[in-house]
């Protein structure tokens, strides 16, 4: 993403979290959305810690910084990942009703047909984490098996290379959502699948990005019949890896209304 759009992002969280900070208790509950969520939490904790006697420099709260920045991480993995919805080619059918939350949750084939499509085209291509749990005798402190010692500081994970590992996923240029069935996932070391991170630093978008495209392929696949254009690539999928994994040349599918 361009430096322009990020400094766009982090301008107008910024002013939207400095305007509610001045609002009272009754029109910020007039605020249903996930950025407030953000901002009740944090404000829970930091009452919490006061009445404990800790201080706002403790690791158990979100800066301002931070918060600002995991709003704009809802914008980007939360809206964004929906574009897997074009790669998808397995379809089902269900009845008549509005789709709910509790009609999403129990899709649970179509979660692991989503996953799959996640580990194949992840849209980061990469994660960033530090080194930094190192004696300050020596520049150099992390080593990893079988390779090199990594230096204190940033390093990357390519996360498309992981998920593309034979070594994790046999044939992994097939599509196959049985790799996310229940038992294989269980016996697989979950760090092989990291389309949304994994641990305490996983995106905090996942829930809601993996909710909303449950909810757009079921609305989409239950009124319309999807099928590939003539005219698109052929499969499997050919994809450019900078920022973000994206298809090398356009998608194109033909809708049929059912």
């Amino acid at each position: 993403m361009h430096n322009s759009s990020h400094e766009f992002f982090y301008n107008f969280l910024n002013e939207l979290y400095e305007k509610r900070k001045l609002e009272t208790a009754q029109e910020r509950e007039m605020h249903n959305d996930t950025f407030q969520f953000l901002m009740d939490t944090v404000e829970v904790q930091e009452q919490s810690m006061k009445a404990a006697g800790e201080t706002k420099t403790s690791k158990k709260t979100m800066s301002k910084h931070r918060l600002i920045s995991q709003g704009f991480l809802i914008f980007v993995a939360g809206y964004d990942t929906t574009n897997v919805v074009t790669l998808l080619l397995y379809t089902f059918l269900g009845d008549d009703e509005d789709i709910t939350y509790d009609h999403t949750q129990k899709l649970s084939y179509l979660n692991q047909i989503i996953q799959e499509t996640s580990r194949m085209y992840p849209i980061l291509t990469r994660a960033r984490r530090s080194s930094k749990h190192c004696s300050s005798q020596f520049s150099v402190c992390f080593p990893i098996p079988g390779s090199h010692t990594k230096s204190r500081g940033d390093g990357m994970r390519r996360l498309y290379t992981i998920h593309q590992n034979p070594e994790f996923y046999a044939n992994p240029e097939i599509f196959d959502p049985e790799r996310f069935s229940p038992e294989n996932k269980a016996s697989r070391d979950p760090l092989t699948f990291l389309a949304f991170g994994y641990g305490p630093r996983s995106c905090i978008g996942m829930r809601f990005a993996e909710m909303q495209m449950r909810v757009v392929i079921a609305s989409i696949i239950r009124n319309y019949r999807l099928e590939r254009a003539e005219n698109s690539m052929d499969m499997p999928l050919k994809v450019q890896c900078v920022d973000f994994v994206k298809p090398a040349e356009t998608v194109y599918i033909n809708v049929h209304k059912r």
